[in-house]
Protein backbone atom coordinates (compact mmCIF):
# COMPACT_ATOMS: atom_id res chain seq x y z
CA UNK A 1 0.00 0.00 0.00
CA UNK A 2 1.32 3.49 -0.93
CA UNK A 3 2.46 5.95 1.43
CA UNK A 4 2.37 9.52 1.53
CA UNK A 5 5.13 11.46 2.26
CA UNK A 6 5.04 14.73 3.88
CA UNK A 7 7.73 16.19 1.56
CA UNK A 8 7.30 16.25 -2.04
CA UNK A 9 10.05 13.80 -4.02
CA UNK A 10 12.56 15.03 -5.14
CA UNK A 11 12.98 17.23 -8.57
CA UNK A 12 14.80 16.18 -11.98
CA UNK A 13 16.78 18.95 -10.83
CA UNK A 14 18.22 17.10 -7.59
CA UNK A 15 18.41 14.05 -9.87
CA UNK A 16 20.79 15.33 -12.33
CA UNK A 17 22.50 17.32 -9.19
CA UNK A 18 22.74 14.25 -7.04
CA UNK A 19 24.05 12.33 -10.24
CA UNK A 20 26.45 14.91 -11.65
CA UNK A 21 28.49 14.64 -8.19
CA UNK A 22 28.41 11.16 -7.89
CA UNK A 23 29.30 10.16 -12.01
CA UNK A 24 31.40 12.67 -12.39
CA UNK A 25 29.36 14.68 -15.21
CA UNK A 26 30.35 18.05 -15.93
CA UNK A 27 27.05 18.77 -17.31
CA UNK A 28 24.58 16.26 -17.12
CA UNK A 29 21.62 16.01 -19.55
CA UNK A 30 18.55 14.23 -18.49
CA UNK A 31 16.73 12.19 -21.11
CA UNK A 32 13.88 9.28 -22.14
CA UNK A 33 15.29 6.45 -24.22
CA UNK A 34 11.27 5.29 -25.19
CA UNK A 35 11.69 2.75 -28.11
CA UNK A 36 15.72 3.11 -27.51
CA UNK A 37 15.76 1.65 -24.47
CA UNK A 38 15.36 -1.83 -25.05
CA UNK A 39 17.50 -2.80 -28.40
CA UNK A 40 20.92 -1.40 -26.14
CA UNK A 41 19.66 -2.87 -22.96
CA UNK A 42 22.10 -5.79 -23.56
CA UNK A 43 24.88 -4.29 -24.96
CA UNK A 44 25.29 -1.77 -22.05
CA UNK A 45 27.21 -3.04 -18.86
CA UNK A 46 26.12 -2.48 -15.05
CA UNK A 47 28.31 -0.52 -12.97
CA UNK A 48 27.99 0.40 -9.85
CA UNK A 49 24.79 1.33 -7.91
CA UNK A 50 24.74 4.98 -6.27
CA UNK A 51 22.39 6.46 -4.11
CA UNK A 52 20.12 9.30 -4.41
CA UNK A 53 20.52 11.79 -1.19
CA UNK A 54 21.82 8.70 0.76
CA UNK A 55 18.96 6.39 -0.61
CA UNK A 56 18.86 3.42 -2.05
CA UNK A 57 16.76 0.79 -2.11
CA UNK A 58 17.52 -2.32 -4.14
CA UNK A 59 14.79 -4.08 -6.35
CA UNK A 60 15.10 -7.74 -6.02
CA UNK A 61 12.71 -8.87 -8.84
CA UNK A 62 14.47 -11.73 -10.92
CA UNK A 63 11.93 -10.80 -13.72
CA UNK A 64 13.37 -7.60 -14.50
CA UNK A 65 16.93 -8.10 -14.30
CA UNK A 66 17.87 -7.26 -17.91
CA UNK A 67 15.98 -4.23 -18.24
CA UNK A 68 15.71 -2.46 -14.89
CA UNK A 69 18.18 -0.89 -13.16
CA UNK A 70 17.87 -2.85 -9.94
CA UNK A 71 16.98 -0.52 -7.80
CA UNK A 72 13.15 1.54 -6.87
CA UNK A 73 14.88 4.54 -5.56
CA UNK A 74 18.69 5.07 -6.86
CA UNK A 75 21.04 5.12 -10.12
CA UNK A 76 22.67 2.80 -11.74
CA UNK A 77 26.05 3.67 -14.15
CA UNK A 78 26.00 1.90 -17.26
CA UNK A 79 28.58 2.63 -19.79
CA UNK A 80 28.10 1.51 -23.26
CA UNK A 81 31.37 2.17 -26.36
CA UNK A 82 33.42 3.98 -23.53
CA UNK A 83 30.23 6.28 -22.54
CA UNK A 84 29.22 6.78 -19.16
CA UNK A 85 25.73 7.11 -18.31
CA UNK A 86 23.50 6.97 -15.57
CA UNK A 87 19.76 5.65 -15.20
CA UNK A 88 18.36 7.49 -12.31
CA UNK A 89 15.17 5.92 -10.41
CA UNK A 90 12.47 7.22 -8.13
CA UNK A 91 9.79 4.86 -8.13
CA UNK A 92 8.06 5.33 -4.82
CA UNK A 93 4.61 4.44 -5.89
CA UNK A 94 3.65 1.40 -8.33
CA UNK A 95 0.80 2.83 -9.08
CA UNK A 96 2.21 6.29 -9.76
CA UNK A 97 2.73 7.47 -13.15
CA UNK A 98 6.28 8.38 -12.80
CA UNK A 99 8.17 8.75 -16.03
CA UNK A 100 9.84 12.25 -14.83
CA UNK A 101 11.17 10.08 -11.66
CA UNK A 102 12.82 7.46 -14.21
CA UNK A 103 14.87 8.56 -16.66
CA UNK A 104 18.75 8.38 -18.49
CA UNK A 105 21.05 11.07 -17.31
CA UNK A 106 24.28 11.56 -19.79
CA UNK A 107 27.20 13.92 -19.61
CA UNK A 108 26.52 17.18 -22.45
CA UNK A 109 29.94 16.29 -23.96
CA UNK A 110 28.65 12.12 -24.69
CA UNK A 111 25.13 13.56 -25.86
CA UNK A 112 25.27 13.00 -29.31
CA UNK A 113 27.68 9.77 -29.49
CA UNK A 114 25.21 8.68 -27.11
CA UNK A 115 22.52 8.92 -29.50
CA UNK A 116 24.42 7.53 -32.68
CA UNK A 117 25.46 4.67 -30.57
CA UNK A 118 21.54 4.30 -29.42
CA UNK A 119 20.91 4.35 -33.32
CA UNK A 120 23.36 1.91 -34.27
CA UNK A 121 21.92 -0.67 -31.34
CA UNK A 122 18.07 0.04 -32.72
CA UNK A 123 19.06 -0.37 -36.32
CA UNK A 124 20.77 -3.68 -35.85
CA UNK A 125 18.36 -5.30 -33.37
CA UNK A 126 16.02 -5.12 -36.19
CA UNK A 127 15.93 -8.16 -38.80
CA UNK A 128 16.49 -7.68 -42.05
CA UNK A 129 14.14 -7.58 -44.26
CA UNK A 130 14.00 -7.24 -48.39
CA UNK A 131 11.03 -5.54 -50.11
CA UNK A 132 8.59 -8.17 -51.09
CA UNK A 133 8.72 -8.42 -54.65
CA UNK A 134 6.08 -10.01 -57.12
CA UNK A 135 7.23 -12.77 -58.81
CA UNK A 136 6.68 -12.18 -63.00
CA UNK A 137 3.98 -15.01 -63.55
CA UNK A 138 1.53 -13.54 -60.52
CA UNK A 139 2.05 -9.96 -61.81
CA UNK A 140 0.92 -10.96 -65.38
CA UNK A 141 -2.15 -13.42 -63.41
CA UNK A 142 -2.82 -10.36 -61.10
CA UNK A 143 -3.22 -8.01 -64.57
CA UNK A 144 -5.11 -10.35 -66.69
CA UNK A 145 -7.35 -10.70 -63.92
CA UNK A 146 -7.97 -6.77 -62.81
CA UNK A 147 -7.12 -4.92 -65.76
CA UNK A 148 -7.18 -7.10 -68.28
CA UNK A 149 -10.59 -8.18 -67.32
CA UNK A 150 -11.76 -4.60 -67.23
CA UNK A 151 -9.91 -3.84 -70.55
CA UNK A 152 -11.91 -6.37 -72.57
CA UNK A 153 -15.31 -4.97 -70.93
CA UNK A 154 -15.19 -1.78 -72.87
CA UNK A 155 -16.95 -1.34 -76.08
Amino acid sequence: MPTQSSSTPPTIASFSTSSQRQAGFSDPIALDLDDFYLPWSRKRKRRELLPIEGILIRDWDPDTRQTNPGVQIGMRIYEIDGIRFVRVRFHHDDRFNGWGLDFVAVDRVNYRRLYKVALRCRRDNEPPSHPPVLPKEQLAQLWKNTIGYLEKQEP
